[in-house]
């Protein structure tokens, strides 16, 4: 009966049994050539997620303009950290150097010390406004470029160096049509012009 299932089961479908351990090695090799192809997968999966993680959880400074809440006529420069975690070392570069067209006399725009050392820290939230210039004046002055490119360099959580660029066109607010909403700011100014007319307050 021994000898019987032996032939039947080496003669299956044809085969001898040289040909079914042929086939258990091709099987064996396709099991590791299967397990191989799933472990890359999920490494790259695992890869994948840690770059993701970090990325969602790295720092963001973006540097943009936006009218001025005092007057709409003007523009600021608004530089934010946007990210999950604090930026440091964070280094502001503008390519031409900016120079108003409209200045109130003080120091120029380039003048800050944002420009010349770099700022230790920039937590999330972080946001700062700096007066930019005026639009109509801009729109006259056509002997400085409307466009110029910003670039960030900073360090992250773990001290990689991340650099951003942006470029920034003031002609975007020529020509177009703004209201003037009045806040808490023309409401100071309009008490300060009073208590000087009244004598009040002198500055």
């Amino acid at each position: 009966m021994r000898a019987l299932l032996v032939i039947v089961t080496a003669n299956f479908l044809g085969l001898d049994s040289t040909a079914w351990s042929a086939i258990a090695a091709v099987a064996t090799v396709l099991t590791a050539v299967i397990a191989l192809v799933a472990a890359v997968v999920a490494l790259r999966q695992l890869v994948h997620s840690r770059e993701l993680a970090e990325e969602q959880a790295r720092p963001y400074v973006v540097v943009s303009t936006s009218p001025s809440d005092a007057d709409a006529n003007h523009v600021d420069l608004l530089i934010q950290n946007i990210g999950q975690t604090a930026a440091t070392d964070v280094q502001i570069t503008i390519d031409p150097p900016y120079v108003r067209a409209h200045d109130f006399g003080g120091s120029a725009f380039m003048d800050a010390n944002l420009f010349h050392a770099p700022v230790p820290t920039m937590p999330p939230k972080f946001e700062l406004r700096l007066y930019l210039d005026s639009i109509p004046d801009h729109e006259e002055d056509t002997s400085h470029p409307a466009r110029y490119r910003v670039t960030v360099t900073y360090r992250n959580r773990l001290g990689k160096s991340m650099v951003d660029s942006y470029d920034l066109d003031l002609d975007i607010y020529v020509g177009i049509l703004t209201l003037q909403v009045h806040g808490l700011h023309h409401i100071a100014q309009s008490l300060r012009a009073w208590t000087k007319k009244q004598g009040i307050q002198k500055y």
